[in-house]
């Protein structure tokens, strides 16, 4: 059974002088502990499929086809239904840490919110949890204090990864997260990727870097 199956999805920007057809008629499915790589140039429409997965598309977008997971249809869901498939069975990951982050919110704080909204857990099992996920990912967890603008990009795109590990989704959603970083960082992110699919993660990768 696939973990995730795409039918024939198709997301069409509706304006006041003319439809955008971002997404118009994709169809693929992902094996649990898969790694699925959607590639294209900007603009093609990758980042609208993510955020039709996750239910986030703006409310002048036209969708048809299905989005199921585990069998279950999601794509036509209510969002307080959807709302409970998001963190604890699929998360995502944005390529700009100052753009997603809250930039008066501590880094540590960010990352916790999440599970305790989702997992009902006390706020000091949180950040025991929150710590650990720091580690996971790399960075040490004396960093949970800072603020976003006082970390690097690379340090940024680790936490941005420990938020959505924070409730330990079956499917991650990369949205272009190496795009912004060096070389050397972007080996470094690829790599912790790599591992997370080897400890049974399930990701689907996009990018415009083949």
């Amino acid at each position: 059974m696939s973990l995730l199956k795409i039918n024939d999805l198709k997301c069409h920007y509706l304006t006041d002088v003319d439809t955008v057809k971002a997404v118009d008629g994709i169809s693929f499915e992902i094996e649990e502990g898969e790694i699925l790589g959607i590639v294209g140039e900007s603009g093609s429409g990758k980042t609208t499929v993510a955020l039709g997965i996750m239910g986030l598309l703006p409310e002048n977008t036209a969708i048809s086809g299905e989005i199921l997971y585990r069998n279950e249809v999601i794509s036509s869901l209510p969002e307080p239904e959807m709302d409970r498939f998001r963190w604890k069975d699929i998360a995502i990951v944005f390529q700009n840490g100052l753009e997603v982050m809250n930039p008066v919110l501590k880094v540590g704080v960010q990352v916790m919110e999440p599970m305790i909204k989702h997992l009902d857990i006390s706020p000091e099992k949180a950040r025991s949890k929150c710590a650990d996920l720091f580690r996971t990912v790399g960075i040490d967890p004396k960093w949970m204090d800072s603020y976003p603008h006082q970390l690097s990009g690379g340090m940024r795109q680790r936490v941005l990864l420990a938020m959505a590990l924070s409730c330990d989704p079956k499917l991650l959603v990369l949205d272009e997260v190496t795009s912004a970083l060096d070389a050397f960082t972007r080996k470094e992110i690829r790599d912790l990727l790599v591992d997370l699919q080897k400890n049974g993660y399930t990701m689907l990768l996009i990018s415009h870097d083949i």
